[in-house]
């Protein structure tokens, strides 16, 4: 019994001993989600994008019709009780195609943005903090990818790869956007290297990796999860792009870009089959568009004061 009160009371002062050092970060942190539950942008925002993922998580317990099986006899019927948004040329139910294609679009928009997020960072910091020629060469070849329109130089990268699949677009995708967290991150690594405190921490022997993980990464992160967000917004608009000119997903996908795709000939007798996709696309797009523009106004410390 002795032991286990010694031992609640080992955990209670060990969390009261981090509180203490955390104090002034607990408390930014609590002021941020203040800030965040009273900008309408930033909830109107996350409200949207938590309904997207939630329909794409729970996909399986919301489709009422396999998105991937054809019904010929019952193509082109509009809306109905039996089919909520109608069927398209192949006899599809659009609803279930609709629910199941958040899942692909967004799964590649987080792959995507995770994946370009860790190589950009990794770039930027290094470059920025060690400067010289390597600093010169990465930055150029940044210079070189903003060069060109992201939609052109995905389309030639898709195209040079030679297959036309949503894991080539990934790939696609992935090349274009790097240089843009790369050239955020690096920009941070110059303002904060230059600080006295960096200086101090030099003086008094920190390694580079300890000045890099404690002061230019946790100074870099509010830009980059604001630009993080909207970017997811974007790539989900690309994928779409690509997918509609058929580039990306294949006919019979159930992704929204590839609907529209499938149901453009059919826009006047049948214009279900592309504006259920167009309306979720709009609705997801617009949600991460919000709620990066909501973080971006919480998280800028000149409009926190």
């Amino acid at each position: 019994m002795k032991m286990d009160k010694k031992k609640e009371s080992t955990n209670g002062s060990w969390y009261r001993n981090w509180t203490n050092e955390h104090q002034a970060q607990i408390k930014d942190l609590k002021y941020t989600i203040h800030l965040f539950r009273q900008s309408k942008l930033a909830m109107g925002g996350f409200l949207l994008v938590l309904g997207v993922v939630l329909m794409s998580v729970f996909a399986p317990f919301l489709i009422t019709h396999d998105p991937y099986s054809l019904n010929l006899p019952e193509r082109g019927l509009p809306p109905s009780r039996e089919h909520l948004f109608g069927t398209d040329s192949n006899g599809m139910d659009i609803y279930s195609r609709c629910v199941w294609g958040g899942r692909i679009d967004l799964s590649v928009g987080f792959i995507i943005v995770f994946i370009s997020t860790a190589v950009g960072v990794v770039v930027g910091v290094t470059t920025g903090y060690m400067g010289g020629i390597i600093d010169e060469v990465f930055m150029r070849i940044t210079d070189m990818f903003f060069a060109i329109p992201s939609l052109i130089l995905a389309m030639a990268v898709s195209a040079a790869l030679g297959s036309r699949s949503l894991q080539t677009i990934m790939f696609s995708m992935l090349i274009v956007s790097w240089p843009g967290y790369a050239r955020l991150i690096r920009g941070n690594t110059l303002a904060v290297r230059e600080e006295p405190y960096i200086e101090a921490a030099k003086s008094l022997g920190a390694s580079s990796l300890y000045i890099i993980f404690k002061h230019v990464l946790l100074n870099a992160v509010a830009p980059v999860l604001v630009m993080a967000t909207m970017d997811l917004g974007s790539i989900m608009l690309l994928t779409a792009s690509l997918s509609f000119i058929g580039m990306g997903a294949q006919p019979g996908t159930p992704e929204w870009g590839r609907m529209i795709a499938d149901g453009r000939n059919f826009m006047r007798s049948s214009p279900w089959m592309i504006t259920f996709p167009g309306i979720f696309i709009m609705i997801s797009v617009l949600g991460f568009n919000l709620l990066g523009d909501g973080l971006r106004d919480v998280l800028d410390p000149r409009l926190r004061r």
